[in-house]
C-alpha cells in the first residue's frame, strides 16, 4: 500500500517510533530510514515538533517545485534523543 501510494501520488512517509524496533518495524512497511526516526518516551513533545518541522519543510519545498525529501535532519533527530545517523540510533539500546 505504502509503495502504491507513494508511486501513483508522490505521497512520502515518516515513521516515528519508542520502540527498539523501530527502524525494523519501518522498512517493513516500506519506509526509508531516513525517514524513521527513533525517540526516547520521556521526549515525545519533542519528537513531534521535530516531525512538524518536517512536515513544513516539505510543504515549502513543495510549494516552490523542489525536490520534497522527508527524511530527519541531524539537528531533528538529536531534539528526540537520538543520534544524528539512523544507523547509530538503531543500535542504541532502550
Amino acid at each position: 500500500m505504502i509503495e502504491r501510494q507513494r508511486r501513483d501520488y508522490s505521497w512520502q512517509f515518516n515513521y516515528l517510533g519508542a520502540d527498539p524496533n523501530t527502524f525494523d518495524d519501518a522498512m517493513r512497511m516500506g519506509i526509508a530510514r531516513g525517514s524513521t526516526a527513533r525517540f526516547l518516551a520521556a521526549q515525545s513533545g519533542q519528537a513531534f515538533s521535530s516531525a512538524s518541522g518536517t512536515l513544513a519543510r516539505m510543504r515549502h519545498a513543495s510549494r516552490r517545485g523542489r525536490d520534497v525529501r522527508s527524511d530527519f535532519t541531524p539537528d531533528e533527530r538529536r531534539s528526540m534523543g537520538g543520534s544524528d545517523d539512523p544507523e547509530d540510533d538503531d543500535r542504541r539500546p532502550s
